[in-house]
């Protein structure tokens, strides 16, 4: 029962090392998708009788995200100076995760027994459902309220839900709120015209998300001046508007596809790009000529090999023209597959 502790740092560390060799932002999204398996994981075992069945990957997965948390609470020095001592002794021996509770206790006077607790023993994980609210504020003006309720089966979670309140002149204010009851209420004063209300927007918080906001704050959500997770996240908010026609959310997602610095959010992206247009096959097919990642031109591959299916997308003439250009000169045997498929399907 105490191996989650030391799968957890062993996962903790690998993504560690590879923030140092991929960059900080893209690892950021390897934690972004690992929470929303983890948190899938949790909603299809509801129901079934018994404890859940976990593969040791699945605890360490879960456990690393834990003790991510216990770091974001404790600071990177004071954690990484815990760990190295928890490690530390003159031979090999057996520890527990109370080891390690009394150890923080010792050395940073935080008790880290009921943060363990809540994410190492429950099975459960929170589920969060945010709503924003406009209020008036007594004497004129408007504030914001932000209403979260906690819904999942079972006890309620304690935890802290940071978020970000962006206003139109580019400041930013960042807090968070306590969560310790079903629903909490946090008034945020509005000085100057907002734009969004972005709810952990570092992805920091082990948790399910279902938030409720406009549609031109999910856009918003998706611009190049918000963080990596943030822009994940909106992607598929966005896709449903650019199904409607909405042409800023349109040029959003062939924003996103093209533009952006992380290759798997290029990748995602990739995913979304699904309304009916010449500007959205000509992103896919610019991406999947040019991107330098080969997951992406995949990715791009695929999705217009969907939109053919879907009858989005005519590739003959030029297009077509094309993709024989560029399966001569695709080097990645998964692009490759991709265009073969397409090429075949048009009776290329």
């Amino acid at each position: 029962q105490h191996r989650w502790l030391l799968d957890g740092l062993a996962y903790l560390v690998e993504l560690d090392h590879e923030a140092h060799v991929r960059g900080a932002p893209e690892v950021s999204l390897e934690w972004e998708f690992a929470r929303r398996l983890a948190v899938q994981r949790v909603r299809d075992a509801r129901g079934a009788p018994g404890p859940p069945d976990r593969t040791r990957d699945e605890v360490a997965t879960r456990a690393g995200w834990a003790l991510r948390m216990v770091r974001g609470r404790l600071g990177d020095a004071s954690f990484w100076d815990l760990v190295a001592e928890f490690a530390a002794g003159p031979e090999p021996r057996c520890v527990t995760t109370e080891d390690f509770r009394r150890l923080a206790v010792e050395r940073t006077g935080v008790d880290l027994g009921p943060m363990i607790a809540q994410w190492g023993e429950r099975r459960e994980l929170p589920e969060l459902e945010v709503r924003l609210q406009r209020r008036g504020v007594e004497g004129g003006g408007e504030s914001r309220g932000i209403v979260v309720r906690q819904t999942q089966p079972g006890p309620l979670f304690r935890l802290e839900l940071p978020f970000a309140v962006h206003f139109a002149d580019g400041a930013v204010l960042r807090d968070s709120i306590v969560l310790d009851a079903q629903e909490t209420l946090e008034i945020v004063p509005v000085d100057g015209p907002l734009v969004d209300v972005g709810i952990d927007p570092e992805g920091t918080l082990l948790a399910g998300f279902d938030v409720e906001k406009d549609g031109a704050s999910w856009v918003a959500q998706l611009g190049f001046e918000r963080t990596p997770v943030e822009r994940l996240r909106a992607l598929e908010e966005v896709e449903a508007l650019a199904l409607r026609g909405d042409v800023a959310a349109q040029a959003a997602l062939v924003a996103a596809l093209l533009s952006s610095p992380e290759p798997s959010l290029r990748e995602a992206a990739a995913a979304h790009v699904t309304f009916r247009g010449d500007e959205a096959n000509e992103a896919l097919l610019r991406a999947a000529s040019q991107d330098p990642s080969p997951w992406v031109r995949r990715a791009a591959a695929h999705g217009l090999l969907n939109a053919f299916a879907a009858g989005r997308f005519d590739p003959t003439g030029a297009p077509l023209d094309a993709l024989r250009t560029l399966r001569a000169q695709e080097t990645s045997p998964a692009v490759v597959a991709e265009l073969d498929e397409l090429l075949e399907l048009t009776g290329a």
